[in-house]
């Protein structure tokens, strides 16, 4: 097993996460308004939302504000970018001012491109559909990363038939920084551990790229 290790002389914490720039916005005019062109008061406004692997199930987490009479949220999948069937219906916080975080996790996404929506329902029965929104989990199915939280290392484990050989490996904060780079390879045993000692308490994204394979996952560094 190879072992790397890790070590950053300074780095500032950090609050929040910006992990990719996915499409976001409803499928509607004044994205970031809560009027439309037609003076209809839309229920809610829609900040962000994202979608991201971890070990194995999709997180997706969307940002609201401004929300009026905002009844519920229906999370939809779809494996074409065509044909979508809802997978979960998530509460909303009425009429608020506040900014509110929803997230919600995909146990059962299949393997290969996944496509996400979300259908926001107010009280009165009238909706609005969000963009799409894509992740890729086909590449690297079979990388196994742990623990995670973490706290000072982590075991990356190959299970395919054949050794991996050398792999990129990059750990970005939440800001898009590179923190640490390093290649590694992964030889009989399939395992590569890697030291992080000195890096502060927070979220950061793993990324092994082999080729045209990629593989990326949330971290959490305790």
């Amino acid at each position: 097993m190879n072992t790397i290790q890790a070590s950053l002389s300074s780095y500032t914490a950090f609050t929040g996460i910006n992990i990719k720039d996915w499409d976001k916005g409803w499928n509607f005019p004044s994205a970031h308004s809560n009027i439309s062109d037609s003076g209809y008061v839309l229920p809610v406004t829609l900040i962000s939302f994202n979608a991201l692997e971890v070990n194995g199930e999709i997180i997706i987490k969307w940002i609201i504000e401004n929300e009026i009479n905002n009844s519920h949220f229906s999370l939809e999948r779809s494996v074409n970018g065509k044909d979508f069937t809802s997978i979960g219906t998530i509460e909303g916080a009425g009429t608020t001012n506040e900014v509110q975080f929803y997230i919600f996790a995909d146990k059962n996404a299949p393997s290969g491109s996944v496509y996400y929506r979300l259908l926001q329902f107010d009280y009165n029965g009238n909706s609005n559909i969000s963009n799409v929104i894509h992740i890729d989990i086909r590449k690297f199915s079979v990388l196994k990363v742990n623990p995670n939280p973490f706290d000072n290392h982590i075991t990356i484990e190959s299970t395919e038939a054949e050794p991996l050989g050398e792999c990129d490996l990059t750990l970005k904060n939440s800001y898009g920084k590179i923190i640490f780079s390093s290649p590694v390879n992964f030889t009989n045993d399939q395992k590569v551990e890697i030291y992080l000692p000195d890096i502060p308490p927070g979220i950061y994204i793993l990324k092994i790229v082999k080729g045209e394979r990629i593989r990326k996952v949330m971290m959490v560094k305790q």
